[in-house]
């Protein structure tokens, strides 16, 4: 089986975040399957969240 990249753009909304991460985790099928969230600015809001989920990726771009 291919393994796969769920891919979360993130802006300043770490509510909507932990949502969609809830439910990505829950959902996965795979444990090989990745999950990767773009944070695009203001890491400092979605960092609670991120840790809260130590077995997702996570790429800081810095600024907006």
């Amino acid at each position: 089986m291919a393994n796969i990249t769920l891919i979360i753009p993130t802006y300043r909304n770490p509510k909507y975040l932990d949502l969609c991460l809830k439910s990505a985790v829950e959902n996965r099928v795979d444990s090989n399957n990745h999950i990767l969230v773009i944070v695009d600015g203001y890491f400092e809001e979605s960092r609670t969240v991120l840790e809260k989920y130590p077995d997702v990726l996570y790429l800081d771009l810095g600024d907006n």
